[in-house]
């Protein structure tokens, strides 16, 4: 994991969690969301937060599958 990720996972553990909960309809999640939202569906932090973490999950799944198949 990289120094950016460790500096997001310190971060986001202090966020406190009436922050992470508060809905918010304007948003720009339906252009920058892995899983994109419709524009003004509401949603949360902590949604953007889980949606990152799903993103960087998806590369790292496409990269451990990259290097399985080298190896075969």
């Amino acid at each position: 994991m990289n120094g950016t990720n460790l500096q997001i996972i310190r971060i986001v553990e202090y966020i406190p969690v009436n922050i992470l909960n508060k809905m918010y309809s304007e948003h720009n999640f339906e252009d920058i969301s892995g899983h994109p939202l419709p524009k003004g569906k509401k949603a949360s932090l902590e949604y953007f937060i889980k949606d990152y973490y799903l993103h960087m999950k998806h590369h790292l799944n496409q990269i451990f599958k990259m290097h399985s198949l080298e190896k075969n």
